[in-house]
């Protein structure tokens, strides 16, 4: 039996408009979904509200964006993802600096208000490490989690983060829903996996396996 697409798995609709934010691979997940959805057939368009390499997006012609500086592309306005007549729509909301986690500054993400699904990533190897070491701005994760930025993100600790209204769910546009989105899944840290998943009450997470390429695991929580 084949496995789950990523869009099957997070329960994508044509007409959804989803934005990534948190880390632990946004990215390559855009790129993932844009890939899938065109082997369905659907239309898709995908683009940034932040700061994104330019080789990163080098496959992706029509990628939306607000222009390029020093090797980057800025981010595009967030009314740019509204109405723009396609199957599927997939914007990068959020930066990480290629950190797994992270908990949003003030001005961050910059979630599009027709966004219908906000995911939220966290890389699997920022589980049970040091924050100061694995998260971005690691001084608003202690905050958000209520512990020292020399503390470990235990997965107890990262499902607070996930889905606190000050990092996961920061910017969640009314009546979308929301999705945890776990990465760089592997065998020695699926038990902190199975933690942080049994820790994120209501909320329904997906996890995929991460190697060279995105991989997806036939594995899916929904309440």
């Amino acid at each position: 039996m084949a496995q789950p697409s990523l869009i099957g798995q997070l329960r994508l609709r044509q007409g959804d408009v989803v934005a990534l934010v948190g880390g632990g691979g946004k990215s390559s997940t855009l790129l993932q979904l844009r890939r899938e959805a065109l082997d369905c057939g659907w239309s898709v368009r995908v683009g940034t509200t932040t700061k994104v390499g330019v080789r990163q997006m080098a496959s992706v012609a029509d990628f939306i964006h607000g222009g390029e500086r020093n090797g980057k592309l800025t981010g595009a306005i967030p009314q740019a993802f509204a109405e723009l007549g396609v199957d599927l729509v997939v914007v990068e909301a959020d930066g990480a600096r290629t950190l797994p986690a992270k908990a949003p500054a003030d001005h961050e993400p910059v979630v599009p208000e027709s966004a219908t699904v906000l995911v939220t990533l966290i890389g699997a190897d920022a589980l049970d490490r040091v924050i100061e070491d694995q998260c971005h701005r690691p001084m608003r994760v202690a905050a958000v989690v209520g512990c020292r930025s020399y503390d470990r993100l235990t997965p107890e600790r990262a499902a607070v983060l996930l889905t606190s209204d000050r990092g996961g769910r920061k910017s969640l546009p009314t009546g979308a829903r929301h999705v945890v989105l776990i990465t760089k899944v592997t065998d020695a840290n699926k038990p902190l996996v199975v933690r942080l998943r049994a820790n994120l009450d209501d909320t329904p997470s997906v996890i995929v396996r991460w190697n060279s390429e995105l991989r997806r695991e036939r594995s899916v929580s929904h309440p």
